[in-house]
């Protein structure tokens, strides 16, 4: 529905409203739904069109003055599209309004699904963090559900994976432009598939007379933010309103595991923060369900309680014994040649790694291409030295070298993934990253 479909209930509705009440014109209505992403409402009994026709209504009863509550709206509407901070007013009065309008409906909250890069430390903070925001400033859901996205060859998403009714959303991971999509964040530069996917993305967020479009506040993207999590919260605390405040350990965290931030390789493959100690957890999880555990808590508590927790703690001792074991097997098998590290274990499949391990063994190397083998796939891990002495302005662009591939990732980091059967494939085009990466040095 667009924002001219609800004209007749929203003149019913203007016409039910209280002597002196002031009433959302057009240009507002479209405004409001620019902000709020008004394709949420289709297929509801509450049309948005009668949703904004009550908004200033449903306001004053949350104690706001009547007389200026038309000039606020419209006030705020435009601060949001200068991208100011008080921005985050606007969309939370929206917000209120639609979760007021849907109880004086009758309409019962649904259940959210939230799609998240699995076995990866930043993909389960990201869904801790969406769900804490979801419930705090949006509360249009009273359950979640989680889905676990690991990047394999072909199509990513099954359309019958989104949910028909209730919301569905993406964490950490690539786009879809499925219109059962409701929310998406990412920060990977390889976030779309092709030029079409992008284009959706970029139409969906400002519409032709330059207002916020449909998606403008329900799909976030920025490649410059060093994880997803990081992300989450500036977006719902700029233009929400969230606290992240009591978050700052996390936030801290998410940035160091997934922007490869540690002061060194030691620190990295030694794990002795508890942080690690959970990345390690996350990625050796041979099911999405374990991951799933720690998602309710990881916005909770600290990560050392995390850690603490006993279904944690009856992990760590056999990780850890398998970690030093994994240390010892690329050991034997990683070669340094002009500054690239190789090593192939796909003969001895492993679900992950710790990707620091090859830096760890040979400090003066620039980039590592390493080929595993997991249940599910053939992987070739491309990486940049966090610790290489050469400047940003010397380093290959990773993203863009795995695209070629098929895969993706960031500037510094990234995989191309190829099917379970197709090893001398991913062998190959292993060779062409290395011969590739080896002309630069």
């Amino acid at each position: 529905m667009n924002a001219h479909d609800g004209g007749k209930e929203h003149r019913e509705e203007e016409e039910q409203t209280p002597a002196g009440a002031k009433a959302v014109g057009a240009d507002e209505d479209a405004m409001c739904d620019g902000a709020l992403g008004g394709g949420w409402f289709e297929g509801r009994s509450l049309k948005k069109g009668r949703c904004f026709g009550g908004l200033d209504r449903v306001l004053r009863r949350e104690g706001f003055h009547e007389d200026c509550l038309l000039e606020e709206i419209v006030e705020i509407t435009r601060m949001i599209r200068e991208e100011e901070r008080d921005g985050s007013r606007l969309a939370r009065l929206c917000w209120l309004c639609c979760n007021r309008m849907l109880e004086l409906e009758g309409c019962a909250r649904l259940n959210c699904r939230v799609f998240y890069h699995d076995n990866c430390f930043d993909g389960a903070c990201s869904a801790s963090l969406f769900t804490r925001f979801h419930r705090e400033c949006v509360g249009t859901a009273s359950s979640f559900d989680y889905v676990g996205m690991k990047h394999k060859a072909g199509a990513l998403f099954e359309e019958s994976e989104f949910q028909g009714d209730g919301e569905n959303a993406i964490v950490d991971f690539k786009y879809s432009p499925s219109p059962k999509v409701t929310w998406w964040f990412d920060h990977h530069q390889s976030a779309f598939m092709n030029a079409e996917e992008e284009a959706n993305f970029r139409a969906g967020q400002v519409n032709a007379d330059g207002t916020p479009g449909p998606k403008a506040m329900r799909e976030f993207f920025d490649p410059k933010y060093t994880s997803c999590t990081t992300w989450i919260a500036h977006i719902a605390s700029t233009k929400f309103g969230m606290d992240v405040s009591s978050l700052t350990e996390l936030l801290h965290w998410a940035d160091i595991v997934d922007g490869a931030k540690y002061e060194s390789a030691k620190a990295a493959v030694e794990m002795e923060a508890p942080a690690m100690k959970l990345t390690m957890v996350i990625e050796s999880a041979p099911d999405s369900a374990l991951v799933q555990k720690f998602i309710p808590l990881m916005t909770e508590m600290p990560l050392q309680e995390v850690l603490d927790q006993p279904f944690v703690q009856e992990l760590i001792g056999p990780l850890m014994e398998r970690h030093w074991e994994g240390v010892e097997l690329i050991r034997e098998r990683a070669h340094l040649e002009r500054g690239v590290i190789t090593f192939d274990i796909t003969d001895q499949p492993t679900e992950g790694y710790n990707k620091f391990i090859p830096y760890y063994l040979h400090p003066e190397g620039t980039y590592n291409v390493g080929l595993s083998k997991s249940s599910f796939r053939n992987k070739i891990s491309v990486g940049t030295n966090p610790w290489t002495k050469k400047p940003a302005s010397e380093l290959a662009n990773i993203a863009e070298i795995c695209e070629r591939f098929g895969g993706g990732g960031h500037a510094r980091v990234g995989a191309i993934s190829f099917p379970v059967e197709k090893e001398d494939d991913a062998r190959m085009a292993a060779a062409q990253v290395v011969m590739e990466l080896r002309d630069r040095e």
